[in-house]
Parts: structure tokens; C-alpha cells; sequence
């Protein structure tokens, strides 16, 4: 889906794992994405699954989602939101929802880890798997590269534990 803005050409996406969304994963859809050609990019997430169950789940060893790679300006960059009544509801575990499971070895676990300049994300909610425990390392919900120059996270529901089995303290939330 196309559509014109006063200011910049938007290319919308939408993601999930119904066979009618154009991507399956976010990682699908950031891949296409690099070249952005002066257009805003919007990635659209669907929790397609049933309730209770997570949108994706990112299991020992994952890297998380990596936004990374594209050359982007303040009028030309790369947006991930949650569709229109896809939103997280903690009480009933509904809607759009990232599931960290637990590390097995030392190092930073992450959801996210954005790297382009510019950059938007809203309405995700990162859970914690509340069932296991982390060996050692750091979790975040979201790490932010240093040169992020103007990166907007509005919305975003983060419950992450912060500490681990070999009783150092993680950090847990967003990380710049």
C-alpha cells in the first residue's frame, strides 16, 4: 500500500503471520527496507496468533531485531507500529507482544537493537519470560545505538526482570 504525504512518499507494509500480510516477520520486512529510496517505510504489526500466545519469540542465542543498515534522514527512515487493535493488553495477554526466553550463556539479550539514525517504534510490548531464569549477561527490551540521531519510542510496554542465577544485576528497559 502506497500512499502520497505532503512531505515524503510512505510505504506501508504489514507484517505477521497470517499468509495475507505482506512480511511474516519483522526481520523479512527490515531486510527489504535498506534501500529506501527518499520514502518512509512503515511496518505494520498483526498478532495473528491466539491469545496467550506471543506475536514472535526470540530464544537463547537470538540476536533480537536488528534496524540496521539503511541510510536514513529525518524525512526518510523506517517505522514499526502496531495495527489499529493489535495493541498489548497485559490482562489478557492480547495483541502485538515480543517473548524473551531465557540466555544460556553470558552476553546482551535484546528485542531490539537499532542502529539507523532515524528511526520510529510504537505500540510493541517486550515481555520477559517469567518462567526461567538467565545465567549471566545484560537484557534489554530495546538497545539503542550510540549515533542514534533521532529515534522516537512511543507506547512501548517493557517488562523485563533485571537480575540473573550468578546474582549480578542486569539492566533491563531501553539501553541508548
Amino acid at each position: 500500500l502506497q500512499h502520497e504525504d505532503a512531505a515524503s512518499l510512505m510505504v506501508t507494509h504489514t507484517i505477521g503471520s497470517d499468509p495475507s500480510r505482506d512480511y511474516p516477520t519483522i526481520t523479512d520486512w527490515e531486510a527489504a527496507t535498506h534501500s529506501l529510496g527518499g520514502a518512509i517505510y512503515i511496518g505494520v504489526l498483526y498478532h495473528d496468533d491466539a491469545a496467550g500466545l506471543p506475536t514472535y519469540t526470540l530464544a537463547s542465542g537470538d540476536t533480537g531485531y536488528e534496524i540496521v543498515g539503511a541510510s536514513t534522514t529525518a524525512t526518510s527512515y523506517r517505522e514499526i507500529r502496531v495495527a489499529a487493535g493489535h495493541r498489548y493488553d497485559p490482562r489478557t495477554k492480547t495483541g502485538v507482544w515480543i517473548k524473551l526466553t531465557p540466555g544460556s550463556t553470558a552476553g546482551t539479550r535484546r528485542a531490539f537493537y537499532i542502529e539507523d539514525d532515524y528511526f520510529r517504534l510504537s505500540g510493541v510490548a517486550v515481555i520477559d519470560d517469567p518462567q526461567g531464569e538467565h545465567i549471566t549477561g545484560t537484557a534489554y527490551g530495546i538497545h539503542f545505538a550510540t549515533q542514534c540521531v533521532d529515534v522516537h519510542i512511543n507506547r512501548v510496554y517493557v517488562e523485563m526482570s533485571a537480575s540473573f542465577v550468578d546474582g549480578t544485576l542486569g539492566n533491563a528497559g531501553a539501553r541508548c
